[in-house]
């Protein structure tokens, strides 16, 4: 079995739908051929909101700043602003590697970018209750990374299955 992990570090700022079509691309040859190596994009967006499953359609006109641009996705979550200046990661995971546990994946997620933030000097844990990446300042926390994941036949995606 190829344990590999292979890097694609697209350079930005990258439309949100030419990341999408690379994602979807590389979900379905995972899907088709399970050796496959597991797949980290990295990449740098053009300003676009992404919207969840967890947000019903009719709302999001109203939520969202105008103008802005949306786009529908297949992960959990709500809507997440990507922009200039922000890395995004999208693993391509092959989960029966992982446990085959979609929360023991997320929160295996939310160690990495722990550890990723401290090799930059940066403190940040997880907070009870909440998903994603946390780092206190006076007198809050504040959100530094947002997780979002779908998973189509135990293949771990942001795209629509």
């Amino acid at each position: 079995m190829n344990r590999k992990l292979q890097v694609i570090d697209r350079p930005g700022p990258e439309e949100y739908s030419a990341t999408l079509s690379v994602q979807t691309n590389l979900l379905e040859a995972k899907v088709q051929d399970p050796e496959l190596a597991d797949v980290l994009i990295l990449v740098e967006h053009d300003e676009v909101y992404t919207v969840g499953r967890s947000v019903p359609v009719q709302e999001v006109a109203l939520a969202l700043p105008k103008p802005a641009r949306w786009i529908e996705v297949g992960r959990g979550g709500e809507a997440t602003f990507h922009g200039p200046g922000q890395l995004v990661a999208y693993p391509i995971f092959d989960l029966t590697r992982h446990g085959k546990d979609v929360h023991v994946y997320l929160r295996g997620l939310e160690r990495a970018g722990i550890r990723c933030l401290a090799r930059l000097g940066v403190k940040a844990d997880v907070r009870n209750g909440l998903t994603g990446i946390w780092v206190q300042t006076p007198g809050s926390w504040k959100k530094i990374a947002s997780i979002g994941i779908g998973v189509r036949r135990w293949v771990s995606a942001t795209v629509s299955p």
